[in-house]
């Protein structure tokens, strides 16, 4: 998990308690007060699963898996059990393997794009929105 220890220490942002592991772009896009929500942590499931950021990615990856292993049933949520299913069928399969392989390859892009994007005074400034009301 992130614990935006860049921001934190480097950047001098203050981020409450209860958002220092969360996934920051999904913090970022909440229209609520980050104070008031639980914001998803940013684990790897949370990255290859949920995440809106790694979405087209996540979709490409679910699209070709369905339509060339849909016979092995693998899970779809995000949580740590269908990291490790996914992880495990592509040990098997080297196909599945090279899907798997570029549906992370992409979903880091994705992230890596989306967070560039992200200023830091733009950071600052939702969370001292956030102080204010």
């Amino acid at each position: 998990m992130h614990a935006h220890y860049d921001l934190r220490y480097n950047k001098g942002i203050a981020l409450p308690e209860t958002c220092k592991r969360a996934c920051l772009l999904c913090m970022l896009a909440s229209t609520t007060p980050r104070s008031e929500v639980h914001h998803p942590l940013d684990s790897e499931w949370h990255f290859l699963f949920e995440c809106p950021t790694t979405l087209p990615a996540r979709t490409i990856y679910r699209t070709k898996v369905l339509d060339q292993f849909s016979a092995h049933m693998l899970p779809w949520d995000p949580s740590l059990e269908s990291l490790v299913t996914h992880v495990m069928r592509a040990r098997e399969f080297p196909d599945l393997l090279h899907l798997f392989a570029i549906c992370v390859s992409s979903s880091f892009s994705l992230r890596h794009k989306a967070v560039s994007q992200v200023s830091v005074h733009s950071i600052r400034s939702a969370f001292s929105a956030d102080a204010d009301t």
